[in-house]
């Protein structure tokens, strides 16, 4: 794909998805986005993620891309790696609304996931079960990233508890719309993820403005801000970017909001858009 950018506006900052951007189908980090990536963080420009996952969830990121310490994680929930004044950033739960997700989710035919402190957090009895909720494949791509403990009770009786968000998968895809519907009274922002569950968050918990809050307080303008992304919670962020990609994955709402659409991610397609659209605007080499 031939491409030509002229560098208007240097690049001060680049925001990067992980699931379905960085990583393949196969949720691996191809070695061509991450000699891409790699390339990004050799030059003058402060490059972050901002990804659903949490801290535990992105070891196989940080193999590839040693590199990549400035995180928003959990849909923007946390800030990580900006230094005391920032990484005190917090948009999370309420408890009683936490539990509220949780134990209506284990009423039902249900696997509920607790995002807290950079881990993830799942019942035994449901993690012994994880096939049934369309689950299992996290223990081929994403190993050792959960904690299982007999009873998530703890989390909710702990008065420094912080959840930052509630991943569910379904036995059933079908279920999604009626739990979506039961629990709408709680005030909480929810998302759709690629597996077919749903993401709980805190409304103030996005991936826009955990970005544009650290923008603020670095005094980076949204014109020198890139964005690559695919999904739901993408959607603001690349509206707001002044350099925004699209994969070709994505959603159709997902692509309308980006400036650029790059191939998709079975192509490597994060890897195209760093070379054609980021290192392009980059100043030089550190």
């Amino acid at each position: 794909m031939d491409f030509m950018i002229v560098c208007d506006t240097p690049l001060r900052l680049a925001v990067l998805d992980v699931d379905g951007t960085l990583a393949d189908p196969e949720n691996r980090i191809r070695p061509d986005v991450a000699r891409a990536v790699n390339a990004l963080l050799q030059r003058d420009v402060l490059v972050m993620l901002a990804t659903g996952r949490t801290i535990s969830e992105l070891q196989p990121v940080f193999g590839p891309c040693p590199g990549l310490t400035h995180l928003a994680y959990s849909n923007g929930a946390c800030l990580r790696g900006f230094g005391p004044a920032l990484d005190s950033y917090a948009r999370t739960i309420p408890l009683e609304a936490a539990q509220a997700v949780y134990d209506r989710a284990m009423a039902a035919d249900i696997m509920p996931e607790v995002y807290s402190r950079g881990q993830v957090y799942v019942a035994k009895s449901r993690w012994a079960d994880r096939e049934h909720y369309n689950a299992a494949y996290l223990s081929q791509t994403l190993p050792g990233s959960r904690t299982v403990i007999q009873d998530l009770q703890i989390l909710w009786e702990d008065p420094e508890a912080m959840v930052e968000k509630l991943n569910l998968f379904f036995h059933d895809p079908r279920q999604r719309a009626a739990f979506e519907a039961s629990l709408q009274g709680l005030g909480l922002e929810v998302s759709y993820t690629i597996q077919g569950g749903l993401e709980y968050n805190n409304p103030q918990a996005t991936k826009v403005r955990a970005v544009s809050h650290l923008c603020r307080v670095l005094h980076i303008p949204a014109g020198q801000v890139a964005a690559l992304g695919d999904s739901q919670t993408d959607i603001d962020l690349l509206r707001w970017a002044g350099v925004s990609v699209a994969m070709a994955n994505g959603a159709p709402e997902v692509q309308q909001a980006a400036r650029f659409i790059a191939p998709p991610n079975s192509q490597s397609g994060a890897a195209w858009a760093i070379e054609n659209l980021l290192l392009p605007r980059c100043a030089a080499a550190k």
